[in-house]
């Protein structure tokens, strides 16, 4: 190699530390998606090379995940440390950390994005009126939930959600098509209680695959 290549490379490999020490302080809730499948997480920080959050249940170093911020945003990377319920990741690929904190509210169409949603399986009820219907779940998050219907509701419809485990909650029903409905909780879920909820449902699925 010439000294001229050498010292290409030595400013590219100093630029890439530098963007890679630029921490900016979030928080971002995000859904994780590892060796025990999807659960959400808590970015706390984030650079160009990487981020630390907070999960809530185990992992391992070396552990290849992905990790989905809002809607359309998916990085990948790989755990590089794990202590005390916090996580470091190491992205493969650089991000524009910039971009990423414009984004996070608003995509590049001028929507506003959605929270992440987490696929959860099992049946929950529909009441609407005085009449009352038993569904499937298909996912989960903050905002809403994504049900099948055994018969269409009138869009924009109020109507209540009981999911075992969780407080009854009013919503709006906000699309429907080939059987399956979007609904938007009109009081979100904290997200507290939502990862309690779904860690309870990961530890279920774990004492169930043991008990096979």
């Amino acid at each position: 190699m010439t000294d001229q290549h050498a010292l290409e490379g030595q400013v590219a490999g100093d630029e890439h530390r530098r963007c890679d020490r630029q921490v900016v302080t979030v928080r971002w809730v995000a859904k994780i998606t590892g060796d025990k499948g999807q659960e959400l997480c808590l970015i706390r920080n984030i650079s160009a090379g990487g981020v630390m959050a907070n999960v809530y249940s185990a992992h391992a170093v070396g552990e290849h995940i992905a990790l989905e911020i809002r809607s359309g945003q998916r990085l990948e990377g790989e755990i590089v440390w794990a202590r005390d319920g916090c996580i470091g990741v190491h992205f493969g690929n650089l991000v524009n950390v910039d971009d990423m904190l414009k984004s996070s509210s608003v995509d590049n169409r001028g929507l506003r994005t959605r929270a992440p949603r987490i696929e959860v399986y099992g049946q929950a009820h529909i009441q609407v009126g005085n009449r009352i219907c038993s569904v499937d779940l298909c996912d989960l998050s903050q905002g809403g939930v994504k049900v099948t219907l055994p018969e269409p509701i009138e869009s924009g419809k109020e109507v209540v959600v009981s999911i075992s485990g969780l407080e009854d909650r009013k919503s709006l029903i906000r699309w429907q098509k080939d059987g399956r409905a979007g609904l938007s909780f009109i009081r979100p879920i904290s997200f507290d209680l939502l990862v309690e909820w779904l860690s309870a449902q990961l530890n279920a699925d774990g004492l169930a695959d043991e008990a096979l």
